[in-house]
């Protein structure tokens, strides 16, 4: 059992080893002749199992052994040898090397290993050999190369007929010489050395120069090996083949390979050659920078495996057309790199071909086009740009050649000249202009100037020409001619068309219009200074007529409700007109109305004309107004339709303007005497002692100040009436209103919040349309409605009486003598300064009344009552100075709102005239004007600062309340101050707590007190700045180590109009003042001479605002109360 295993695992181990060969194997038992084992081959060569067979029955078809068994050779004394013989297979008719062998075998005995070779081809060769032997000599000589032989010593011993045609050489002459002898000397040691080798059996082919009978030198290629008779070495056979030319050839080619190959790594594009299958063979250095690879790294790989997926997809396209079609192929690649950019590639690809005309490759040049793509982009975008800007200018543009012919013309050219463009390419453009200007292109002077500027490649020059449309329309053109000349010398002209016409035209209006608009201001310093209205009226009117040439101009004066005709000019008769303001006739009525300019091209189409002269046609009315308030209208006609310009719009309303400020100024000056006139009225009934009477003088002082209607009413706690006094009213007008009262509770609900929206000042108006009266008053109280109504047709003017407690006293009620849609604050102003007053009289007419109904009560009470009174006369004479002082304080007010017309009048004209000026004279280069000039801005600056500093001390301080913070309030502060740099600044604010106030006015305040302190510190020194929360306040201080002030001055500093300074009007801090107090905060400072100040503003946290839901707030205005509050 044990041997069989063995036995298997052997005939294993022998199939593991001669299964896969080409030659046949078998073992076979030399006693049996039985084949012991057979390799794939040969049970192929037999085509079935032949294991176990006879040797002779299957190899040879015997039926005994074979007579030739070689098994003598290998076994017995033989053991261990190798047999080789040969033996014909007739039956296949084939040839084989067998070599057999004695091999040991399972169970210790000896087997033969026999291996056949099929030589069959060798066999075949050697018969072709002897065959070729035969041919040899016949082919040597026909030879188209030297062949020959050299013995061992060096000496030639054969040659073919080839030696004598290339060298020319008989061979007698060199068989039996020394080879050595016909080669160069330069190549003899080369030629010695390589025959050594040859017969040592290491031939090399060799390149060596051989000399011909010429004397000249042919180039030889040598291959040779070593010529063996009897297995010896015995000399050299060689065959010689002349190169000398194509050695030429081949030097001159490697020259130009040389050449070409450095040619082709400096090439800056890509080149790289590829075998059919798109393999790489050889690239360049630029494809290896492109790829990051090395060459080597390349070969062999297709793009797939080195470039960028999209680039390697268009790659393998163009290729395969490119080895399918045979053609050349160019194509655009492109590629993303990894910032996102894209290059382009412009790729030319030829097919290479073998010698048999197939397809062996291809060779490409991928040539990096980006820059130029973006450069054609860029110039096709501004091909397109330009071909646009041409097509599309607002110029006309036309290209003129040689001949003067227009040889392009774009569209705006061709509506200049009102021609098609196909009329107007091909013809000579002088056929375009007008006679006078054709006269400057003769063509004998521009074939002149065209000779004059040739040189410089480009003339430039600009002309103004006349032109002749198609429809006979003569225009004015400025024209832009470029000539350039080409590389040929051929003259192009490109010539920029501008119709400057219009231009041209409005040249001269604007000319015109700067002229009116100096003689204007001429006229604004004459009528400045007018006395009268009807000076104004004049002075306006020849303005009108002389300087800006109207035809026809109308003076309207504004009376009440009505426009009242005050002067003409160029009318035929004399006019009188008054048309009523509210009134649907009249353009100057809509002018007032509106408050805006109204302009009618035809007044034939505008039912609102009213006739003024004949065949007027357009009418142009322009309001004399001061702010919203329209004081009359400039009225203006014409006989032509649509006679007037924008300008002539602008001159009437500059003309409009000036009148408005002269006639608002004279208004202004009638209303300061009046005002001093009826001050002087109240300063005369304050001086009356009998409280009764002082009412009645009252009664009488508001009635001549324009109330056609007063009443005053003496009124309990509870509303209800102890007394009138009353004046205007008819008999029957005070019987009704003695007996039919209007009740307590009308007036409890008219001075309610409910009617808040109803006030003026301290007056209730109630208009009897306005739907609250009605809602809320005239069905609760019937009867005493009627009777109100009946007194006062108007409406309603009323005004609670009542103490500096808040206690109502009284009643008052007024009625204008002319009807109003609705009384105006300042009608009001001087009534609201006798309340007080009033109020004072009532309640001390009051006390001695009830003194003299409990005289022997109060005797027990005498010095208390004494003290009353004297109390009651100090806050009397107390009230007394503070109207006197407000008094005082509205004239400066007055005074301050005409100053500031006044002056800010000409201060406009100032400076309309200095930028006209600056305008004109900064052309002539004179720095001095020019500073002078600087120099009168820098004061209109200034005084406009003192102009808005006074108005802003004397009107209402409007607060527009928004969230802030410390920190923000004084940062802003002192960004808007230049600190110098010898001061420094200390800053200790917080940014909390959050406070609502008025950003910009606290920003003002502070401002002023960090400039006040800069300047107080001339020398340098420090500014400290410090914030605090104190309880529901925010407290500020802040100080300086400067000059200090003496305790005169700080009583004086918060006065209007004082002022330590040499330059300035005193009212910084009075305003300063205002706005903190208008906060209902305070400002205080301490100081002392050398010692420095400090100033400390104190402002609540969140301003306290009585009305609901309020935002805004002001300080009243100081003509009309003395103490400073606060009203949404």
């Amino acid at each position: 059992m044990a041997e069989n295993e063995e036995l298997a695992s052997f005939l294993e181990r022998l199939h593991a080893l001669f299964d896969g060969l080409e030659e046949l194997v078998d073992v076979v038992d030399p006693q049996t002749y039985e084949i012991l084992f057979a390799n794939d081959k040969l049970k192929e060569l037999f085509r079935r199992e032949i294991v176990g067979e006879k040797c002779y029955v299957v190899f040879y078809g015997r039926d005994s052994p074979c007579p030739h068994c070689t098994n003598k050779y290998i076994f017995g004394e033989n053991l261990g040898k190798i047999h080789v013989w040969e033996y014909y297979y007739e039956k296949y008719g084939r040839w084989y090397k067998c070599i057999d062998k004695a091999i040991k075998w399972s169970g210790n005995k000896y087997v033969k290993l026999e291996m056949a070779v099929d030589i069959t081809k060798y066999k075949k060769m050697e018969r072709a050999l002897v065959e070729g032997e035969r041919r040899y000599h016949t082919i040597v000589d026909a030879a188209p190369d030297v062949i020959y032989t050299v013995s061992s010593d060096g000496k030639i011993i054969s040659l073919n007929s080839a030696f004598e045609k290339i060298t020319g050489w008989k061979r007698e002459e060199w068989i039996g010489k020394p080879f050595v002898e016909i080669i160069h000397p330069d190549d003899v040691a080369k030629a010695v050395e390589s025959f050594q080798k040859t017969l040592a059996g290491k031939p090399e082919p060799i390149e060596l120069k051989v000399r011909a009978k010429s004397g000249e030198y042919l180039v030889g290629e040598f291959i040779s090996v070593p010529l063996i008779e009897n297995g010896k070495i015995v000399g050299e056979f060689g065959i010689a083949r002349d190169v000398t030319s194509r050695r030429k050839y081949e030097d001159e080619l490697q020259r130009i390979s040389t050449t070409l190959q450095a040619l082709i790594q400096a090439i800056p594009d890509l080149v790289y050659l590829k075998d059919v299958d798109r393999r790489y063979i050889v690239v360049n250095n630029a494809f290896e920078r492109f790829t990051g690879l090395k060459g080597e790294e390349i070969a062999g790989k297709q793009d797939e495996n080195i470039l960028p997926f999209d680039l390697a997809e268009q790659c393998r396209k163009s290729d395969e057309i490119t080895l399918r079609n045979g053609v050349p192929v160019r194509v655009e690649e492109y590629t993303v790199n990894e910032q996102g950019e894209k290059r382009y590639f412009d790729t030319i690809k030829v097919p290479i071909f073998d010698r048999s005309g197939k397809i062996a490759g291809l060779i490409g040049v991928s040539r990096d086009i980006t820059e130029r793509k973006l450069i054609e982009e860029k110039l096709r975008e501004q091909e397109e740009l330009y071909r646009s800007i041409v097509e599309n200018s607002h110029d006309g543009i036309a290209i003129i050649d040689e001949n003067f012919k227009i040889a392009y013309a774009n569209n705006v050219l061709a509506e200049i000249l009102g021609y098609s463009k196909d009329e107007i390419v091909g013809q000579d453009f002088r056929i375009f202009l007008a006679k006078e200007s054709r006269a400057l292109f003769a063509t004998e002077e521009m074939l002149r100037q065209a000779k004059r500027h040739e040189k410089q490649r480009v003339f430039s020059a600009t002309y103004e020409l006349k032109i002749g449309r198609k429809d006979g329309e003569e225009r004015t053109v400025e024209v832009k001619a470029t000539t350039i000349w080409d590389a040929n010398g051929r003259m192009r002209t490109i010539a920029q068309v501008l119709d400057v016409t219009q231009r041209r035209k409005l040249e001269e209006e604007r000319r015109l219009f700067e002229k009116r608009l100096s003689e204007l201001n001429s006229y604004a310093q004459k009528i400045n200074k007018a006395k009268s209205l009807r000076e104004i009226c004049r002075l306006t009117l020849d303005a009108m007529e002389k300087i800006l040439g109207f035809e026809y101009a109308s003076f309207f004066i504004a009376e009440g409700d009505v426009l009242r005709l005050l002067g003409q000019r160029g009318y035929s008769k004399v006019l009188s007109l008054k048309l009523p303001i509210n009134g649907d006739k009249g353009i100057t009525v809509r002018a007032a109305r509106t408050g805006e300019t109204v302009y009618v091209p035809d007044v034939r189409k505008n039912g609102a004309y009213v006739l003024g002269g004949r065949k007027i046609l357009s009418e142009l009315a322009a309001p004399m107004k001061v702010g919203k308030k329209v004081l009359g209208v400039l009225n203006v006609e014409s006989s032509k339709l649509a006679a007037f310009s924008e300008n002539d719009k602008k001159l009437l309303e500059i003309l409009a303007s000036h009148a408005a400020t002269a006639i608002s100024n004279i208004k202004r000056q009638e209303n300061l005497e009046l005002l001093s006139k009826n001050l002087g009225r109240l300063i005369k009934v304050l001086q009356i002692e009998d409280m009764k009477k002082r009412l009645r003088a009252i009664v009488k002082t508001l009635q001549k100040f324009g109330w056609r209607k007063v009443t005053i009413s003496v009124r309990d706690e509870n509303f209800e009436r102890k007394s009138i006094i009353s004046v205007g009213f008819t008999r029957k007008e005070i019987r009704d209103i003695i007996h039919v009262p209007v009740p307590a509770a009308f007036w409890k609900e008219l001075f309610t919040p409910k009617f808040e929206d109803c006030k003026i000042g301290e007056f209730y108006y109630l208009s009897w349309n306005d739907p609250k009266f009605s809602r809320e008053l005239a069905w609760k109280f019937q009867d005493a409605v009627k009777t109100v109504i009946s007194h006062h047709p108007s409406g309603l003017l009323a005004a609670p009486i009542r103490t500096p407690e808040g206690k109502t006293v009284g009643i008052i009620t007024l009625d204008a003598p002319e009807a109003r849609t609705t009384p105006i604050r300042e009608s009001l102003t001087l009534v609201e300064l006798f309340l007080p007053y009033v109020a004072l009289t009532i309640e001390n007419s009051t006390l001695i009344e009830n003194l003299s109904r409990a005289k022997e009560e109060l005797r027990r009470y005498a010095d208390q009552l004494e003290q009353k009174v004297e109390e009651r006369t100090r806050e009397l004479m107390e009230m007394n100075d503070k109207l006197l002082k407000a008094q005082r304080m509205a004239a400066i007010g007055e005074l301050a709102g005409m100053i500031g017309h006044d002056l800010r009048n000409p201060l406009t004209s100032i400076a309309g005239a200095a930028y006209y000026l600056k305008r004109r004279l900064s052309q002539l280069g004179d720095e001095r004007i020019m500073e002078m000039l600087d120099l009168i801005e820098k004061n209109i600056a200034y005084s406009n600062k003192i102009i808005n500093d006074l108005l802003d001390y004397s009107r209402e301080v409007k607060l527009d309340i928004t969230e802030t913070n410390p920190e923000n309030i004084v940062d802003e502060a002192l960004a808007a101050v230049q600190i110098p740099s010898n001061i420094k600044v200390v800053k200790l604010v917080d940014k909390k707590p959050k406070m609502r106030a008025d950003f910009e006015k606290l920003k003002r305040v502070f401002v002023n007190l960090i400039r006040n302190a800069v300047e107080a510190m001339p020398k340098g020194g420090t500014l400290t700045i410090k914030s605090m929360k104190k309880g529901d306040n925010v407290m500020f201080t802040v100080s300086d180590t400067g000059i200090g002030m003496t305790e005169e001055v700080m009583k004086k500093l918060w006065t209007p109009l004082f002022t330590t300074k040499a330059k300035g009007m005193g009212l910084g801090l009075a305003i300063c003042k205002r706005f903190v107090e208008a906060h209902g905060g305070t400002i205080t400072v301490e100081s002392a001479p050398e010692k420095g100040a400090t100033f400390t503003v104190t402002l609540p946290i969140e301003p306290k605002i009585e009305e609901e839901g309020g935002e805004k707030i002001w300080v009243k205005t100081l003509e009309s109360s003395l103490l400073t509050t606060t009203k949404t």
